[in-house]
């Protein structure tokens, strides 16, 4: 059916041969989009006809047909600049496209977002990237274990992870990571540390205060407000296939019958339903998210039911010792240092209030908001250095102190950090 245009307003244009208006700008990046998913399907069908040549060449000659006989091909694959894999299909999305037209939710803006979100998906097209061992790991992991040294178990495995990768000059595949330890301890900064590392993309999902599973997993059909969750969403507009998404405290998870926020995790971290999964709101669309890298967190594994935890490669997170502690404030005051340039202040603390620091045992969050509020007392008296002393202005400002006991100043306010709910 040959498509009629009319006279649209200036800085309007239609989007390909569609009859679909846009604004310009919109229209030319989405058209940029377009022609660079109809070259890279042109070399994809072009690596596809050279590995069937070779496989008629091979069976032209009696060989067998079997891996080594598209070796060939496959390396040339692995010499470009980073894998593919196919996250979707485009025939799911024209039918979802034809099911929202004729179907869909009752409600005509979310109607009208969810067919546009669909266009959007066949313009990005079917792959994206997946993330290789960045090439400098080895340091990259060095300094994670810095600022992490309670993580060293985790942080050897995962190093074994982006050997293999960088061996077999694969993409990187980490299976999901339950990380079991107190709160307080650094879980939540060190996934965020571990997504800046690869730059795949992250996700924050919290379970703690959710009723249902529709944020990660999106809502079903039938609902008048109908909406992908999360995971779809980042995975369609991300670049790459193998994002890390941090499940925070799963184990205080509500799981009450029917709408256990946990109850999509089943599907998603098992390697043969996760081929396939689907978002509630779009469940004609099967989305391959095997390479998803999972880091789950919670403070007593008891509480996940066990099919979940099956499901994960457990790790026992253990709180800082008091020797990391110690190595800690220095690293910590030095961050909070250089992020003041300006000041020009001095780097070093006096061992004394490191010691008050470590027997205070605080976590590495309070750590840094302590830090702060030290620089920010001494600056406050005109210094460029901080003293023992600083820890009695800290008290001062301090709204709840304790003032029925004898102890120390710094005993006093520390006592009252320990108490404070924390959140890792």
């Amino acid at each position: 059916m040959k498509t009629k245009y009319v006279a649209l307003p200036v800085g309007f244009e239609t989007l390909h041969e569609t009859p679909l208006i846009l604004p310009s700008t919109v229209a030319k990046h989405r058209k940029d989009i377009y022609l660079q998913e109809q070259e890279r399907e042109r070399e994809r069908l072009r690596l596809e006809d050279e590995l069937q040549e070779e496989k008629a060449r091979s069976a032209s000659s009696h060989d067998i047909a079997g891996p080594d006989s598209s070796n060939s091909i496959h390396q040339k694959r692995r010499r470009k600049p980073g894998e593919w894999h196919r996250l979707y299909k485009n025939s799911d999305v024209q039918v979802a496209i034809g099911a929202a037209t004729i179907l869909g939710t009752k409600d005509a803006k979310v109607k009208k977002h969810n067919t546009e979100l669909l266009h959007h998906l066949l313009s990005l097209g079917e792959y994206r990237r997946l993330v290789k061992a960045p090439r400098n790991w080895r340091d990259d992991l060095s300094k994670l274990k810095e600022r992490h040294p309670n993580f060293g178990e985790v942080i050897q495995f995962i190093a074994g992870e982006f050997a293999l990768a960088e061996a077999a000059k694969t993409s990187l595949y980490i299976p999901p990571l339950l990380l079991d330890g107190p709160p307080g301890i650094g879980k939540t900064s060190f996934a965020f540390q571990l997504a800046t590392i690869l730059g795949s993309g992250f996700l924050k999902v919290s379970l703690e205060s959710m009723q249902t599973s529709s944020a990660l997993t999106g809502s079903e059909e039938h609902w008048s407000n109908s909406k992908p969750g999360q995971l779809f969403g980042l995975l369609i507009s991300g670049e790459y296939a193998n994002p890390v998404v941090l499940v925070d405290e799963l184990d205080k998870a509500r799981s009450a019958a029917a709408y256990d926020p946990a109850s999509g995790l089943y599907a998603l971290l098992e390697q043969s339903t996760a081929k396939t999964w689907s978002d509630l709101a779009f469940p004609s669309i099967a989305v391959d998210a095997t390479k998803v890298i999972w880091v789950i967190t919670a403070n007593s594994r008891r509480m996940i039911p066990s099919p979940l935890r099956s499901r994960m490669r457990i790790f026992d997170v253990p709180a800082l010792t008091k020797e990391q502690v110690f190595m800690l404030i220095d690293r910590i005051f030095a961050e909070q240092i250089n992020a003041l340039a300006p000041l020009r202040f001095e780097v070093t603390i006096p061992d004394a209030l490191k010691a008050c620091l470590v027997d205070a045992k605080l976590s590495p969050r309070q750590i840094h908001r302590v830090s702060r509020e030290l620089i920010g007392a001494a600056v406050l008296a005109n210094r460029r250095f901080v003293l023992h002393s600083d820890l009695e202005a800290i008290k001062l400002r301090s709204e709840k102190t304790s003032s029925a006991t004898n102890s120390s100043i710094a005993v006093d306010y520390f006592f009252y950090l320990e108490k404070e709910p924390s959140f890792h």
